[in-house]
């Protein structure tokens, strides 16, 4: 009793077809891999982001210096003198 020549094919075109998608799925679940992998390198290389407090407005009219008054004059000490 002799095998079937056509069917034999068809086995093996399933079995290459089967093979070929896993091969593909594999190479497509490899490439995702390192996609996530150079992601988190690259995560890794950047400085952390610092939340900075906004500057205060400059002040760019401030009021005129008072002169203040000095109690150590030479008049304060001659009158605390007396």
């Amino acid at each position: 009793m002799r095998h079937d020549g056509a069917a034999d094919e068809a086995a093996k075109a399933q079995v290459d077809k089967q093979e070929r998608q896993k091969a593909e799925e594999a190479v497509r679940i490899a490439a995702q891999e390192k996609a996530r992998l150079e992601a988190e390198r690259k995560a890794a290389q950047q400085p952390p982001k610092v939340e900075r407090a906004p500057l205060p407005e400059a002040n760019d009219n401030p009021p005129p210096a008072k002169p203040k008054s000095n109690p150590f004059t030479i008049d304060n000490l001659l009158k605390s003198l007396q």
